[in-house]
């Protein structure tokens, strides 16, 4: 039965198919449920990493924090996904970044070693652990190296895309973006005065929908949006 709760939660999508297939049913009978509450810290870093982590529901955040304090989320990993991937695969025993929940989130653990020892197990799920990873990897190689010399217009675009590409969306509903300014102008590395300009630009050219501070993307202005990183002259 405590199988059936990894079903439980999948919604359908291409990526919880990819889990239901290579998530054995024995490994699930050995986690324990995790339920964090908005804002909690889930890892923090240079701790010693002692579970793997499968998020259920919800977000989670990598994030980078000052000695004043101030917190920048870089990467944001809607589930399904995992928590302590790139530790384990780089065999380092310390996490490499603080893991947090802007909404909360429900996890499955298990002990590294035990997890380890289901990935010798089931290639299936070596797999689909290395893939996650590399997933995230690609997507903040490409962002950053897009970004990296680009007006903060494009950046904003890019931004966007990437925020669509990874956010839970019902086919025929728009995208909304459920994050404040603050988050989105700190996670793209510019000033929160700057992102309003940038979208607000957006939206007079019909790249988006702004309603009660939210940011509402269709799939007619995704289209937009990409033609724009592609062509940044068309606007």
């Amino acid at each position: 039965m405590r199988a059936l709760r990894l079903q439980s939660y999948a919604n359908g999508s291409k990526q919880w198919d990819e889990f239901l297939k290579a998530v054995p049913e024995e490994l699930m009978a050995l986690a324990s449920i995790c339920r964090y509450k908005a804002g909690s810290t889930i890892c923090l870093g240079e701790s010693p990493v002692k579970y793997v982590h499968l998020v259920l529901t919800g977000t989670v955040s990598a994030q980078n924090v000052t000695v004043t304090g101030k917190v920048s989320n870089w990467l944001h990993m809607p589930s399904p996904t995992f928590i302590g991937d790139l530790e384990v695969l780089a065999e380092r025993r310390c996490y490499a970044t603080n893991v947090a929940t802007p909404d909360g989130c429900v996890l499955a653990r298990w002990p590294v070693g035990q997890f380890v020892e289901a990935m010798m197990d089931y290639p299936k799920l070596l797999l689909l652990f290395s893939r996650v990873l590399a997933k995230k990897n690609y997507g903040l190689s490409v962002s950053r190296g897009h970004a990296a010399f680009r007006p903060n217009l494009e950046k904003t675009v890019i931004y966007l895309l990437q925020y669509c590409e990874t956010a839970p969306h019902e086919p025929s509903s728009p995208y909304v973006v459920q994050k404040t300014r603050t988050e989105i102008s700190s996670e793209a590395f510019f000033s929160l005065k700057t992102l309003e300009r940038c979208l607000y630009r957006l939206r007079d050219a019909g790249m988006l929908s702004i309603a009660k501070g939210k940011v509402y993307i269709s799939e007619e202005q995704l289209v937009l949006l990409e033609k724009f990183r592609d062509d940044p002259d068309s606007i």
